[in-house]
């Protein structure tokens, strides 16, 4: 519906105010510190605490970015990044991993199933920050771009 989309027109690049992120993961406590720290930025933030009400909810609603955990207690993040990455409906949504997994070969495995970042926990506060804003960005330039091709310069028509 409309009453979860959000404009980016006029917005300054880096400036993530307004931006509508999702956060999937069973620990309520990273859940509210991601909260309280995105707000800060002026950013939306919505929680999910198991992998079906985060796919459901990413999938009925807007959002410019998903933070997602891999371990939850119904899913598999990396089979839940693939779904969100397949959907037509979120195929468009940047994923950044945000997990206390440490292996480099959970980091390429999740990279490889299509998210576009890798964040350890515990989350270093100004760096949970900026890679956000930092994804949040380029997600507005791409879309910004999307629309601009869709429309004739000369005509301002679709």
């Amino acid at each position: 519906g409309t009453a979860a989309t959000v404009s980016h027109v006029g917005r300054r690049a880096g400036d993530a105010s307004g931006a509508r992120v999702l956060v999937i993961d069973d620990d309520r406590r990273m859940c509210r510190l991601v909260t309280t720290l995105l707000e800060e930025d002026g950013i939306l933030v919505m929680t999910a605490y198991t992998g079906s009400a985060g796919l459901a909810l990413a999938r009925e609603r807007r959002f410019d970015l998903v933070l997602l955990d891999i371990g939850l207690p119904d899913a598999d993040g990396f089979s839940l990044c693939r779904q969100l990455c397949a959907d037509a409906a979120t195929q468009e949504v940047p994923v950044i991993f945000l997990t206390a997994r440490e292996t480099a070969g959970d980091e390429a495995r999740g990279l490889g199933e299509g998210a576009i970042d890798f964040i350890r926990k515990p989350v270093q506060p100004d760096i949970l920050r900026i890679r956000v804003r930092n994804h949040l960005a380029l997600k507005m330039q791409r879309d910004q771009l999307m629309r601009m091709s869709n429309v004739d310069g000369l005509t301002e028509t679709r």
